[in-house]
């Protein structure tokens, strides 16, 4: 199979595979079977829906993104997430997202966790959502 049709295949899969539920939840698995770091091989092509020139990307180019989390990545794209990398961890690793600096604040506003496999990393994020704080009701 030519690249142009896999890519042409994992588009048009990409609309069906985004109406199912999203992974953002505790405990999210990859279903990934022995795929590697670095391995292009379970993932779709998404049009990358702002520029990141200094990745000499622009607008409408094509981004691979792991399968699993693509439903994940395209939320984070509405709601004005800049991403630069994503994995899913390919069951060795809790899935995590890198953003751009200016998009920290509000993926901790959206209720991001940062992810605790790179403390010292304020740009990398699980996609586990925070727990609210508890709300104390009235006495």
């Amino acid at each position: 199979m030519a690249d142009a049709e896999r890519a042409a295949r994992r588009d048009d899969g990409l609309e069906e595979h985004l109406r199912g539920p999203g992974h953002q939840q505790e405990g999210m698995k990859c279903r990934c079977a022995n795929v590697e770091f670095g391995s292009y091989s379970n993932t779709l092509l998404m049009r990358l829906p702002f520029d990141l020139p200094e990745m000499g990307k622009v607008i409408g180019d094509p981004v691979c993104i792991d399968t699993c989390i693509a439903p994940d990545i395209s939320v984070l794209w509405q709601e004005g997430v800049r991403t630069l990398n994503s994995c899913c961890g390919h069951q060795k690793l809790p899935p995590s997202v890198v953003v751009e600096g200016t998009s920290v604040r509000l993926m901790e506003t959206l209720g991001y966790a940062h992810d605790t496999t790179y403390p010292d990393r304020a740009d990398i994020f699980s996609f586990r959502k925070r727990r609210p704080p508890h709300k104390q009701g009235p006495l």
